[in-house]
């Protein structure tokens, strides 16, 4: 019964060896297979597609090899970006949005960038208090990066703050297509003034002006007749 006993003990002990090292093995090959395919045609186009940029940041941190591939998809691929700038207290963003460093960190890198969104929860904050010095650096890093804008978007923004680069941002949105204004702040300067130099380069590619929530009715009528290729154009306050 002894001899009995122990054979039984051995014999499962080699079983569950056998099926740790089948599972390790299983592992291997899912990775190596995984990792094989093609990143363009297949991981990128396939599987990335269905992955918010959310989830697509935080999948960096599983394993070097992932790490490396969502930076490849991030440089290389990534089109679209939101961005949320938020408090301190305020620190996680909503699953289909990205936070100011992980923003910054992606227009540092992009080749492709073609539509950026900024929202902001710091609107009614005074600039001088030194809670949008992130707005600018994103900005920066925007500037920075490769690929011609077509659409650009600022959400509860105060645009008073980004007037030091207005010119460069002119460049950069050159060839825009869509620019879309909601809830935004100026301060010290005109809303008129503020279009006239961030869209100075875009007058002949610009097709769509949307304004929404402006907290003030414009001083002047607002310089849409100089854009030849306009085909929709909207205020409300």
């Amino acid at each position: 019964m002894q001899v009995r006993g122990e054979t039984s003990r051995w014999l499962l002990a080699l079983s569950l060896g056998s099926a740790r090292a089948l599972t390790s093995h299983a592992s291997s090959l899912m990775a190596a297979t995984f990792f094989h395919l093609p990143a363009q045609d297949v991981l990128f186009s396939r599987i990335f597609s269905y992955l918010g940029l959310l989830d697509i940041w935080r999948l960096r941190s599983v394993s070097t090899q992932l790490h490396s591939l969502c930076w490849d998809y991030f440089s290389n691929v990534c089109s679209s970006l939101i961005v949320t700038i938020s408090s301190e207290q305020d620190s996680s963003p909503p699953p289909n949005m990205l936070g100011l460093g992980a923003g910054i960190a992606i227009l540092k890198t992009s080749m492709k960038m073609q539509s950026l969104e900024i929202v902001s929860s710091l609107a009614g904050v005074e600039p001088s208090s030194g809670s949008y010095p992130g707005f600018r650096k994103l900005l920066g890093a925007l500037l920075n990066s490769d690929g011609a804008l077509k659409r650009l978007c600022f959400s509860s923004i105060d645009l008073s703050s980004a007037v030091p680069l207005l010119e460069g941002l002119s460049v950069k949105c050159q060839e825009l297509k869509e620019l879309e204004l909601c809830s935004v702040v100026v301060e010290h300067v005109s809303m008129q003034w503020i279009l006239a130099q961030l869209l100075r380069h875009s007058k002949q590619s610009l097709l769509k002006l949307s304004i929404k929530n402006l907290a003030f009715s414009p001083s002047q009528p607002l310089p849409v007749e100089s854009f030849s290729g306009l085909r929709y154009f909207s205020v409300s306050i």
